[in-house]
Formats: C-alpha cells, structure tokens, sequence
C-alpha cells in the first residue's frame, strides 16, 4: 500500500513485513514504518536498517546535511506520525473512527467500578489501542477490542458483585 500523506518515492523496500518506505523532508535515506506488536513498540527503519531510539524513545535519524535528526513517532488515534521539531509527518493511515470509539468504551468502566473500574478501564483502553494500531484486518480488531471490553467488564463486574452481593441475597 502506498502512503498517500508521504512523498512520491521510487521502489519500495521490503524489509519488515513488506511496509512500504517513504521519504521525509530534510532526512537522508528512505524510511520505512512498521506498526506495534501485541508486545512490542512501533519500529522505523532507515535504508533498510532499524533506526536508533534513546531511552525516552528520541529516535536518531540521518539529516541531509550530514547533521542528526531527531524525532519522535506519535501514535494518536489519527494515525501514527512521525514528529521531527514541531511538524508532523502522517507516515500511516487514519485508524477507522469506529475502531476509535471502540478503543474509548473501557474508560467507562469508571461509573461502574470507582477505582478498580478506572484502573482497568485504562488498562483494557491501552490494549484497544494498541489493537487498533496494528496492521490486522478490520474485522479482526472490532473482534478482539469487543473482547477485551467483555473481559474487562466482566472483571469489573465480578469484583463489584463480590463486594456489593448478588441482588436479593441479604
């Protein structure tokens, strides 16, 4: 798939998983993206080779001039960006606003369970997230991101009744 927010390049490198490359103004050599893992981070490569990331996730790439670019990638829910200084390059597509809400449902969670609610709430919301921002099918993240939101209510709800009694049981 071509990014269409990147500029115009010639043959793609097939170095991780098949991701096309791209250019980026003021950076030398062509830069591929590759998505986050289950349980890993989002990776670039430069020319083929993974790009070199510091302890806060700065991200080392060569400038045109010969000079270090640093940037930052950005994994919004509009879409992973790759931030060098203050401008943004979109270096992937924009993730579905159904999958979007989808990835937001756990925060709810919140109303029902105070703490213990926000806490997995957050917790189920940073696993949509990142479900979201993978490279599946469609389909199969609607699915698992309703599975994660039906194991975390479920957990909720279990600890809830545990505290509160099932109805009619006092």
């Amino acid at each position: 798939m071509q990014n269409p927010y990147a500029a115009p390049t010639a043959e793609p490198l097939s170095v991780s998983g098949g991701f096309e490359s791209f250019e980026i103004p003021g950076v030398a050599g062509r830069l591929q993206y590759e998505p986050p893992g289950m349980f890993r981070g989002s990776r670039l490569f430069v020319d083929g080779q993974p790009a070199k990331r510091n302890l806060w996730g700065r991200i080392s790439l060569p400038g045109a001039d010969g000079s270090t670019v640093y940037a930052r990638i950005a994994e919004g829910l509009a879409g992973p960006a790759l931030r060098i200084g203050r401008t943004s390059y979109p270096i992937g597509p924009r993730i579905p606003v159904l999958l979007g809400v989808l990835a937001l449902l756990p925060i709810g969670l919140v109303a029902a369970g105070g703490a213990l609610g926000g806490f997995l709430g957050a917790a189920a919301w940073i696993i949509n997230r990142r479900i979201a921002l993978s490279d599946r099918s469609v389909g199969m993240r609607i699915a698992l991101m309703l599975g994660v939101l039906l194991a975390a209510v479920t957990i909720v709800l279990g600890v809830v009744l545990l505290f509160i009694g099932l109805p009619g049981t006092r």
